[in-house]
């Protein structure tokens, strides 16, 4: 069945799911730049594993070199959602 679904020309889909939005001043305090405005932050990560941080874009947060098939990737929330919220970038609904 999944062969036929294949065959037809389904749309490709992410069997992993949404990621899970670390904001990097909560994990860890040395990652906690202060920000100006929203363009100092950005999402950092592996597309591969479970979570991404929203962090300052000169933040030193280690990232596991490991790569996956696209199928099993994670999504990422939108780029804006990672924002300069009170002089820390964090993560916007």
């Amino acid at each position: 069945m999944i062969l036929l679904l294949l065959a037809l020309g389904c749309p490709a889909f992410t069997l992993s799911g949404a990621a899970t939005v670390i904001d990097a001043c909560a994990a860890d305090p040395e990652w906690c730049i202060t920000c100006d405005d929203a363009a100092d932050c950005a999402f950092t990560g592996n597309p591969c594993t479970e979570t991404v941080y929203c962090a300052h874009a000169d933040a030193q947060i280690p990232v596991i070199q490991i790569g996956c098939d696209p199928a099993v990737e994670y999504t990422w929330p939108d780029p804006e959602s990672c924002a300069c919220v009170a002089g820390a970038c964090a993560a916007t609904p």
